[in-house]
């Protein structure tokens, strides 16, 4: 009589694998997605342009004509999605001998990788914004830049803005009450004031116990006056994100709300798994996993950064 093993159940095998790989890419919450707006793409690259609305109202003297306005196009910006994938091959012999420790261990390990690729993939992007090397804002600067263009400023003499701290300084209740105030003062591309307000805090680990003495601490740590902190969480309403994958100790981002930036995640296929190659030669079982994405800074605005 035919005895059912699982090395004889493909379906079983592959269905297994699949599980244990979206167990592990799901254990833990990413990074990126508690700063990026995710949003969905159907196309090979997305393109993005800033566009003006009016500008300030002018004085009407009586019986003279009313002034008219046009808006302004900014310069028009593309990124292409890319595609990252890994995969393992599992040997026909050892599935028919159920050697699944070993295959169970290739398909967690390959959930955790595919996890951390996103957030690396999305923190080297962050690591750009102030050098602005390969990722830039419509206006062809770097994300943080103290020379933002503003389209339609209203005084013809002043035509660029600043989101960053000038000159860098640490992470302290000063260099925050700067940041604070220097993203308060953010101006739209029609040089009106937005009113925007912080809520993150990005920082290296390296400076999360710093934070928390900061954010957590109703009194001024910076001081030997017995003031209360400006900066402390129950004020402002900002909580820190410590991220590993940024690159420098030093620096550190105020974010606002998602829905009030434009720091972007483009998904353009999510993170698959698939166990369905099989080699004719070997007859072993090929598993991979697989993403496309592309991120931008489709506006700088609702960022503050100190490049310290």
């Amino acid at each position: 009589m035919p005895t059912a093993t699982r090395g004889l159940l493909p379906d079983v095998y592959e269905a297994r694998q699949a599980q244990l790989f979206m167990l592990e890419y799901n254990a833990e919450p990413l990074y990126y997605t508690q700063i990026a707006n995710v949003v969905p793409s159907s196309k090979a690259y997305e393109d993005w342009f800033e566009v003006t609305g009016l500008g300030q109202f002018r004085l009407k003297a009586e019986g003279t004509p009313i002034t008219y306005d046009v808006p302004v196009q900014g310069p028009r910006r593309r990124v292409v999605h890319s595609t990252f994938a890994l995969g393992f091959s599992a040997a026909f012999e050892t599935i028919a001998d159920a050697q699944y420790d070993a295959l169970d261990r290739q398909a967690t390990d390959l959930g955790a990788a595919g996890r951390e690729h996103q957030d690396i993939f999305f923190f080297d992007f962050v690591n750009d914004w102030v050098t602005g090397t390969t990722y830039l804002v419509p206006d062809g600067d770097a994300v943080i830049s103290t020379t933002h263009d503003i389209l339609k400023p209203k005084d013809p003499a002043v035509t660029t803005t600043s989101n960053a701290v000038n000159p860098g300084v640490a992470l302290s209740v000063s260099g925050l009450e700067s940041a604070m105030t220097l993203m308060r003062l953010t101006k739209t591309r029609e040089d009106r004031y937005t009113n925007l307000r912080a809520k993150t805090l990005l920082i290296h680990p390296s400076k999360e116990h710093r934070a928390y003495e900061l954010l957590q601490t109703e009194m001024k740590v910076d001081g030997n006056e017995n003031n209360k902190s400006t900066v402390s969480t129950s004020r402002t309403g900002m909580t820190a994100l410590a991220v590993p994958y940024l690159s420098s100790e030093d620096d550190w981002f105020l974010l606002t709300e998602k829905s009030k930036h434009k720091i972007t995640w483009h998904s353009r296929m999510d993170m698959t798994f698939d166990t369905t190659g099989k080699d004719f030669q070997t007859k072993n079982t090929m598993s991979d996993a697989m993403y496309r994405a592309s991120v931008a800074a489709k506006d700088w605005r609702g960022v503050v950064g100190s490049n310290v």
